[in-house]
């Protein structure tokens, strides 16, 4: 119902005398107009506009127009798709949507849509498909040297390089393992002859095959534990006699040198070695 003592608007002479078309009526500088699907009056701004109609609006709401079945046969044709992405198109090198874009990269709303998706089972399926890929193994290994270079990068190698976890030292134990006992077995240690964390005085040997040898767990236990750095000369008689090794260039360190408690001579494991020709390198 149209409220008393408001403007009505025609269109046209013979408006009144149509039966689909009504007045419009204006009520608080607000323009409103009657649709005859749902038989509602509203504002003239949820009319799409017309051309060629009597007051410039479709006899439908956008509502009721998008509900017509007209419309979404039009939407569900190959035309309306062509005419869709043509439209996108256009509108993609438009200066709002570049000025758009360049907000949107560095909003945190995308940066928390990146981390859901990567997040997601679709997402890590991709990922580890492109990562299979040559072009994709390419840019890992692109990203990895750019981060590496970073400070965050940087911090991160010191520290790894403390707790052991990158992949020489993880390849160092591989080496010296399969050289003693030729297996992997938890019932023996790789140690460093000289010492892992020496403050910056032997960082260049702690991948160094040469500085390493498998010994038994309590045998390890007991060198650790006793300053490892006195039996540096023993392990390199060891070694050299064993496989050959030329520590002429390899520091000893300045304290006094020790040899291996006889309890100890049992259980160390080197394959190579006798247990006769393990007794002549005691002091």
């Amino acid at each position: 119902m149209v409220p008393d003592e408001v403007e009505l608007k025609y269109y046209c002479k013979l408006a009144s005398a149509r039966s689909h078309v009504k007045p419009h009526y204006v009520l608080d500088n607000v323009e409103f107009k009657y649709c005859i699907r749902c038989q509602q009056w509203k504002p003239v701004s949820q009319f799409l506009h017309h051309s060629r109609s009597v007051d410039g609006y479709y006899l439908y709401c956008s509502v009721c127009h998008s509900q017509h079945p007209s419309t979404k046969k039009y939407r569900e044709s190959d035309k309306a798709k062509q005419v869709k992405l043509a439209r996108s198109i256009r509108y993609a090198f438009t200066p709002q949507r570049k000025s758009y874009l360049e907000k949107y990269k560095k909003s945190e709303s995308r940066h928390q849509a990146i981390l859901r998706y990567s997040h997601s089972d679709r997402g890590r399926k991709k990922r580890q498909e492109f990562s299979r890929t040559p072009e994709g193994y390419s840019k890992i290994l692109e990203r990895i040297k750019r981060y590496q270079h970073t400070d965050k990068g940087k911090a991160l190698a010191f520290r790894q390089s403390l707790s052991r976890h990158y992949s020489d030292y993880y390849r160092w134990v591989r080496d010296v393992t399969y050289r003693d006992i030729g297996h992997k077995s938890i019932a023996f240690a790789t140690h460093h002859i000289l010492s892992f964390n020496s403050k910056g005085k032997y960082d260049e040997f702690r991948t160094d095959i040469q500085n390493g040898i498998c010994l038994s767990q309590e045998l390890h236990r007991f060198i650790t534990s006793a300053y490892s750095l006195h039996y540096v000369s023993y392990f390199y008689g060891v070694l050299s006699s064993c496989y050959g090794y030329d520590y002429s260039c390899y520091p000893i360190p300045d304290v006094s040198q020790w040899p291996i408690p006889e309890r100890f001579i049992n259980i160390i494991h080197i394959p190579c070695v006798s247990q006769l020709k393990l007794l002549e390198f005691i002091f």
